[in-house]
């Protein structure tokens, strides 16, 4: 079975425990969300967290949690919300185009 570069490189980013990966992703994600127009002013990130969860399929809570670095998606998720945002995987997680 194939699996592309970019699928691998997220399950090495998903499996390992630094913290600081898990702000970066959620610095592009609010970063990209806001210049994209999904705003919320009563959000503290910034960011329409009901139109990330509806877009991602999951709750709030979750979504949340990513906003905050405390949790990176799944890679179907990520690909879901780059295609979303009309972004690369790749940068959404590690800034690279």
């Amino acid at each position: 079975m194939y699996i592309p570069p970019w699928k691998n490189a997220i399950l090495l980013v998903m499996n390992t425990p630094h913290k600081n990966r898990y702000l970066e992703f959620a610095h592009r994600l609010i970063s990209t969300m806001k210049q994209a127009g999904h705003t919320d002013t009563r959000s503290p990130s910034g960011i329409s967290v009901k139109t990330l969860a509806e877009t991602m399929g999951v709750s709030e809570q979750i979504c949340r949690r990513y906003l905050r670095g405390d949790a990176l998606p799944d890679y179907e998720k990520i690909v879901g919300i780059a295609r979303f945002l009309s972004i690369s995987p790749g940068w959404l997680l590690f800034g690279q185009k």
